[in-house]
């Protein structure tokens, strides 16, 4: 009985030694704004746990915010509230978070990465791939769903970005392995198809000529004139709405 009491004790002092390493500024954040009342209050209060969850294990400061009428819906109006909102939060030195805010009286998304989340939102790319995920769910009204998409897509980008030395190392060794295995496979089958090649041997044609039978007929083409037709190829100005970037921050807006 007093080993389990010691294993008890034990595993306690983990547990507690654990909490006290949580960073601070972690717990009483209001990650979750909902003045649009698109949740209902289990959905609100599961939505606000994982936020509170993902922001701690990953690291990244997660804010959503559903907003009421948006008294400035551009680009500008929701990258400066979306700063001024965040302004003091962040994890690290780089002071690393990613807020999701969607305007539905205007239907717009606009997404905003901070510190080591930046390079993610400072691509046209990330901010249409993040925002078609999150403008798919919404559309069909599941704002759990647009808020998890949110989490997993903008993860899944951070993580290209951010990847330990160790991390690289293992995906080359990956990647070096695969393409390995691709080289054998095809040195494999040029054997095969060689050796197959070898054991079927065909007459060849020289054996079934005549003496004297071949004859080479010169035949040319001569251009009398040519005529060369060019037209030039205009290039797109549209960029499609692409992101901006200040400050510390970067990120774009989209409409669903």
């Amino acid at each position: 009985m007093k080993k389990i009491y010691k294993i008890y004790a034990v595993l306690a002092f983990l547990i507690a030694l654990l909490l006290t390493m949580l960073p601070a500024e972690a717990a009483g954040k209001m990650r979750l704004m909902d003045e649009y009342d698109v949740f209902s209050t289990e959905e609100e209060a599961r939505v606000a746990e994982k936020l509170e969850q993902l922001s701690v294990e990953r690291g990244i400061d997660y804010f959503v915010i559903f907003p009421s009428a948006f008294a400035n819906p551009t680009d500008e109006g929701y990258r400066s509230y979306v700063e001024s909102f965040f302004s003091g939060n962040g994890y690290g030195e780089e002071k690393t978070g990613a807020v999701l805010l969607v305007d539905m009286e205007n239907r717009k998304i606009h997404v905003r990465g901070f510190g080591k989340m930046y390079p993610v939102f400072a691509s046209d790319s990330n901010i249409d791939k993040v925002t078609e995920l999150v403008g798919s769910a919404l559309r069909a009204s599941d704002y759990e769903e647009a808020v998890n998409e949110f989490l997993q897509e903008s993860y899944t980008l951070y993580r290209r970005y951010n990847r330990s030395f160790l991390q690289k190392l293992v995906d080359m060794m990956i990647s070096l392995k695969g393409l390995g295995i691709a080289l054998a496979g095809a040195a494999l089958i040029t054997v095969g198809v060689r050796a197959a090649h070898n054991r079927n041997t065909k007459p060849k044609a020289a054996e079934f000529e005549v003496a004297g039978s071949f004859k080479l007929v010169n035949k040319q083409d001569v251009f009398s004139h040519k005529n060369v037709t060019s037209r030039r190829i205009e290039r797109s100005n549209s960029s499609g709405g692409g992101g901006s970037s200040s400050g510390g921050s970067s990120g774009g807006t989209r409409s669903f």
